[in-house]
């Protein structure tokens, strides 16, 4: 007979079958001894010690935080448009989560979260009734996979309920033993219920408290990297090739480092003499004296073949230009030969189509955000907008205003100018404020940019020589 089914022990398959690729993509990205003492092959025979100076020693090169950075980098280098008509909105932007981050800030850690991992669930929660506080509105906590424990969808992928784990330390006394406890909240789409681990393990999990919010839904937005082809709320890490080929450089290094340790000074070989096994543990200088019998030739250098070095390298440099390629980020990192004007536009295209994708994607998450803010202040026609680039050109700002001078020279009516000159100086000037925009717009409006223009002054005309 199989065993009774405890909830808080169990894990959702999925769960299981991820969490292996979510701790090495977790780890890839904060680098560091964790990943060099886990990751780095360990040579047969190979000493404790030894090994522990081979970690110490060897350099890890992080791609996977660079390209993480990057890519945020470039989709927030202009901030997202955001609208919204509640008072409390607008506080709640300010104050995502309660500890003073801004909803762009939020956003761009959500967003390298969801790179790692492939997906991030972020709960959408309301403070107790009679907590101190300077609002009653809802916050965001952000809950890594490794938290989110078990769940149920429905037959639309919508969780239908969902189990999620906080680990907590505490301790009266800072001269005692903290107590490390675990909680558990429990959602559906009605209900919610807090759970403990108690002080003594043999009284397993005790309820803490339980309660109705009335969403109809559970209050969790989920942040895509990429949708899992079968699985309906886990997704896929764009970034775990990466941390693969990160794990073979690493690797590569530490042998790069062996050889030139070993190889890259002369050994002196000396004859042997009577007596001198004792004394064998001579050295002169940076090199190792190597003992022959007696009766061969006068001491000699002995120069070790180097060239495996050379070759370490170039697998490394091969690596790294698969990284950029798979990160959809090869034009202006990884080749050193020259492009042509072409093979640049076009690998500018794909960053610019694989960034676009995943400003899709936060979009939809924030207005899942957005939807479960107004569900949880019985808000029935809250509406808000929320809008990400789609151009994340990364062009000189020269080629820009050469391209904005072609434009103007072409036949087109003054609607198309304005409409153009409107876009080009919103990429130009990207951190407006919405009201700023708008004011700019306005002036925009009033401009003469055809025909009555000639003549005027390049302000009048938008665009200068």
């Amino acid at each position: 007979m199989s065993e009774p089914y405890d909830l808080f022990s169990s894990r959702h398959p999925a769960y299981r079958r991820c969490l292996a690729d979510w701790r090495f993509a977790y780890l890839a990205y904060h680098g560091g001894p964790g990943f060099k003492r886990e990751h780095l092959y360990r040579h047969p025979a190979e000493t404790a010690s030894s090994f522990a100076e081979r970690v110490r020693r060897v350099h890890y090169e992080n791609y996977v935080a660079a390209v993480a950075a990057e890519k945020a980098s470039i989709l927030f280098k202009r901030p997202p448009y955001r609208a919204g008509g509640h008072p409390l909105w607008q506080e709640f932007n300010a104050d995502v989560d309660r500890q003073g981050s801004s909803r762009d800030d939020f956003a761009r850690r959500c967003f390298v979260m969801a790179q790692i991992f492939g997906w991030l669930p972020v709960l959408v929660d309301m403070p107790p009734q009679g907590e101190t506080q300077d609002r009653a509105a809802p916050y965001c906590v952000p809950v890594l996979p490794f938290d989110f424990l078990n769940w149920a969808a429905d037959e639309r992928g919508r969780p239908a309920w969902v189990l999620i784990r906080e680990r907590r330390r505490e301790a009266e006394d800072p001269f005692e033993w903290p107590a490390e406890r675990e909680r558990f909240r429990l959602f559906d789409r009605e209900r919610w219920q807090l759970f403990e681990t108690a002080a003594d393990p043999a009284d397993g999990v005790v309820k803490l408290g339980e309660g109705r919010h009335g969403l109809g839904c559970v209050p969790v937005a989920i942040l895509y990297d990429r949708r899992h082809p079968t699985e309906p709320v886990v997704g896929l890490s764009s970034l775990l090739s990466v941390a693969e080929r990160c794990r073979n450089i690493l690797n590569n290094n530490s042998l790069i480092r062996d050889i030139a340790d070993r190889c890259l000074f002369p050994f002196l070989a000396a004859e042997d003499y009577e007596g001198g096994g004792e004394r064998r543990e001579r050295r002169i200088g940076t090199a190792m004296m190597f003992w022959y019998p007696q009766g061969g030739a006068s001491p000699r250098w002995i120069e070790p073949d180097t060239s495996a070095i050379a070759t370490l390298k170039q697998l490394n440099e091969i690596e790294v230009r698969r990284i950029w390629e798979e990160a959809n980020l090869e034009g202006g990192f990884a080749a050193e030969q020259a492009r042509s004007g072409v093979a640049h536009s076009y690998e500018w295209r794909r960053t610019n189509d694989d960034i676009a994708a995943k400003a899709r994607a936060m979009e939809e998450f924030e207005r899942r955000v957005d939807a479960l803010f107004g569900a949880w202040l019985g808000l029935e026609d809250f509406r808000s907008t929320i809008s990400y680039p789609r151009d994340f050109s990364v062009l000189a700002f020269s080629s820009r205003l050469a391209e904005a001078q072609a434009v103007f020279d072409l036949p087109l009516p003054d609607s198309a100018r304005r409409l153009y000159l409107k876009r080009f100086v919103r990429e130009l000037l990207d951190n407006m404020s919405p009201e700023q925009a708008a004011g700019v717009d306005a002036d925009i409006e009033g401009m003469k940019t055809g025909e009555a223009a000639e003549g005027a002054s390049t302000v009048d005309g938008g665009v200068g020589d």
